[in-house]
């Protein structure tokens, strides 16, 4: 197994550990992962303060995941080959919607967009 330093706030996780091999992360919002065969689906709702927020994130995640597939007709989509992303703005809200056929990649991606989001906000 391979080992990863996890550098983020303690207030938004919860890290345990089974067999001194694996640290499992559990989430401390209201991210509920659901299963519909055949894909595990996590939906997001962030609040934002302005507009420019909102393209500021977009413009991030679009770099961060510039190799692949992408459509910002409606929003933000990425194609990645397990699933899918979507982030769309809705009055003051960002929806992040994550599908992907492992939950492992489905929390993985949410870790990075959360991460992502951090430092726009730090920055604003």
């Amino acid at each position: 197994m391979f080992e990863e330093e996890l550098s983020f706030s303690s207030s938004f996780f919860n890290l345990t550990t089974e067999s001194k091999e694996r640290v499992i992360i559990s989430m401390d919002c209201k991210n509920e992962i659901t299963y519909a065969k055949p894909y595990y689906k996590l939906v997001r709702i962030v609040w934002i303060e302005t507009i420019d927020t909102y393209f500021k994130f977009i413009n991030w995640v679009a770099g961060e995941f510039d190799l692949f597939l992408q459509d910002d007709s409606d929003g933000l989509k990425i194609y990645y080959p397990s699933g899918r992303l979507n982030i769309k703005s809705i009055d003051n809200k960002l929806q992040i919607t994550i599908m992907s056929k492992s939950k492992l990649v489905c929390e993985k991606i949410n870790i990075q967009l959360h991460s992502i989001y951090n430092q726009i906000d730090q920055n604003l």
